[in-house]
């Protein structure tokens, strides 16, 4: 009987674990148009400010000479009021509730956050949950006789 048990439990737990390429916390790759990079600050005052601190964090977006075409953006993400920071004059440094990413291009950084508004909100009116994934680092590994493994 207890062998049987056993058995079940290996089972669900193989069952429960998806090691597809289906599952992108696994087999992640970074795409244009629905991640980004964080620049500055660092991961771990990152981790601090939302793990411990328990606090959000803003996208500081970089002015832009002709925003004439923007639409604001209202977002529910933690990332913060787009709207309000595009209306800023002049150029500003980060505030301390502010991530610097990668992409420089306000165009581009925009629509990257509007995709992962509009990824979010579908996520969260199909599931009920609110899902941002946000990873601190990447983990890289081969074997002697395969390619090299993310």
């Amino acid at each position: 009987m207890k062998e049987r048990i056993d058995s079940c439990i290996n089972e669900w737990k193989r069952r429960l674990i998806d090691l597809t390429r289906r599952n992108r916390l696994i087999y992640f790759v970074p795409k244009r148009s629905s991640s980004l990079q964080i620049a500055e600050p660092t991961p771990s005052e990152v981790f601090n400010r939302f793990v411990v601190e328990e606090k959000p964090l803003r996208c500081f977006i970089p002015e832009e000479d002709d925003e004439s075409n923007e639409t604001p953006i209202q977002s529910d993400l933690p990332l913060g009021d787009l709207e309000e920071q595009s209306k800023s004059k002049g150029k500003r440094l980060r505030r301390s509730d502010e991530v610097i990413c990668k992409v420089q291009e306000t165009k581009v950084l925009r629509s990257v956050l509007r995709n992962l508004e509009r990824r979010s909100r579908s996520d969260f009116e199909e599931r009920g949950v609110r899902i941002l994934h946000l990873a601190f680092g990447i983990l890289e590994w081969g074997c002697a006789n395969y390619q090299i493994m993310r």
